[in-house]
């Protein structure tokens, strides 16, 4: 899980004046972080002055923008959704107390970011598949249908790129 500290910064308003859009796009912001990464959490929540004031459901990361200098990293912005009440990772965390860190962006491990592997074998995990079940997912569905040339076949026959 993402927890992203939001300070108040000079020319902006105050985090505690904000709706709940202009909220979100703070949140979202305009930071430095590994897309890779950030694209495997699930969740995010917006610490601001001890207390969660935010979670969304975090869909992609989209480049925000480029520096203009070679040596300072591109920048990235959250894609999501806002969680409401009712949600139980904004049940968890918004309203609660937390303390905000000096870096930003924190990852967390949290069991909310946790889902069943793909493959079907019951295990959890934080990606889409443990290592190597992504396959043994592919090699199941192959030998459903036959063979390799079987359901190549089939693909062939199914698949519209439309």
């Amino acid at each position: 899980m993402l927890k992203i500290t939001l300070t108040d910064r000079d020319g902006d308003k105050p985090v505690a004046s904000l709706g709940q859009r202009a909220l979100f796009d703070r949140m979202a912001g305009d930071w430095v972080l590994s897309p890779e990464r950030a694209k495997r959490e699930r969740f995010a929540y917006a610490v601001h002055d001890g207390k969660v004031v935010m979670a969304i459901e975090v869909l992609g990361v989209a480049l925000a923008g480029q520096s203009a200098s070679p040596s300072t990293d591109d920048r990235y912005r959250l894609v999501g959704k806002p969680l409401k009440i009712g949600h139980p990772v904004y049940d968890a965390y918004v309203g609660k107390h937390a303390e905000g860190t000096r870096n930003p962006i924190r990852y967390e491990d949290s069991t909310f970011d946790m889902g069943a592997c793909r493959c079907g074998c019951g295990a959890e995990t934080k990606s889409l598949f443990l290592p190597g079940h992504d396959q043994r997912a592919i090699h199941s569905r192959i030998a459903q249908v036959g063979s390799v040339a079987a359901f190549l076949d089939w693909f062939d026959e199914t698949w519209s790129a439309d």
